[in-house]
């Protein structure tokens, strides 16, 4: 007795584009999450003459099949004098204060942009 089993290939390709959907929602989310969090950083950063305000952004810095991760930050050269401080200056802790308030909220973007 033989068994003989056919749509294999089929089958393969139907889970490499289930894969590259969860990718695309996963990339999506992060950045939703990322989006929000920039939101939350740019409410409490202190603005002197706005360029460190305007220059915060988000950012999809990499996207394999199995992470994706976003940057939220800014190349602003004084930013991390503002965010931890200095002998002269406090800190103001931003980033690290959107994350600490808002964070549950942050995750919460995530999961429901990863359910639409």
């Amino acid at each position: 007795m033989a068994i003989r089993v056919t749509g294999i290939a089929d089958v393969l390709e139907s889970l490499a584009r289930g894969i590259q959907g969860i990718s695309e929602k996963t990339a999506k989310a992060t950045m939703q999450a990322g989006l929000k969090t920039e939101y939350f950083v740019k409410q409490i950063t202190p603005v002197r003459t706005g360029n460190l305000k305007s220059n915060i952004n988000t950012q999809v810095i990499s996207k394999a099949k199995d992470k994706v991760e976003a940057f939220v930050g800014t190349n602003v050269s004084y930013a991390p004098y503002v965010e931890f401080g200095n002998q002269k200056m406090e800190p103001r802790a931003m980033f690290r204060r959107a994350i600490d308030e808002h964070g549950k909220e942050i995750w919460e973007t995530f999961n429901n942009s990863l359910k639409k």
